[in-house]
């Protein structure tokens, strides 16, 4: 019985989310890049992709990718088509997570970095994605 409001809710906000059906020709970059800390790699995490509103990307889109343990990630957006890989153009405030480490990656040092990179609200990382980017353009560092 209580499941049925929750998948209502859950619903809901998914439709809320989707953005409708003109996001399905949604133009994405693809987006991919390796997180640094220091000068080595950080081997698990998650990645977010912000529209930063001050430079202009108004967007309702938020994009993620896990981080692989050679320290590389690769962004998808959620579409009402499903998730599909790449990010729409645009500025972006980018924030890097710690993930639960479990299994062969409880072994694997994790360097630490400072929390603000966390937070929508203290990251200092900023990218502008585009087509046509450099390689490493994506590339983070966390110092």
């Amino acid at each position: 019985m209580l499941a049925l409001p929750c998948l209502a809710v859950g619903l809901a906000f998914l439709s809320a989310c989707s953005g409708g059906p003109k996001d399905e020709n949604l133009n994405l970059i693809p987006v991919s890049g390796k997180v640094y800390v220091g000068k080595k790699v950080l081997p698990t995490g998650q990645v977010t992709y912000y529209p930063d509103a001050a430079k202009g990307n108004t967007a309702n889109k938020v994009s993620s990718g896990l981080i692989d343990a050679d320290g590389t990630y690769k962004i998808s957006t959620g579409t009402s088509g499903g998730v599909k890989e790449g990010v729409p153009a645009g500025w972006y405030k980018v924030t890097v997570g710690k993930a639960a480490v479990s299994g062969d990656m409880s072994k694997v040092k994790v360097p630490e970095f400072n929390e603000d990179f966390a937070s929508e609200k203290t990251t200092t990382l900023r990218v502008e994605v585009k087509a046509g980017a450099p390689a490493g353009a994506y590339d983070l560092k966390l110092n």
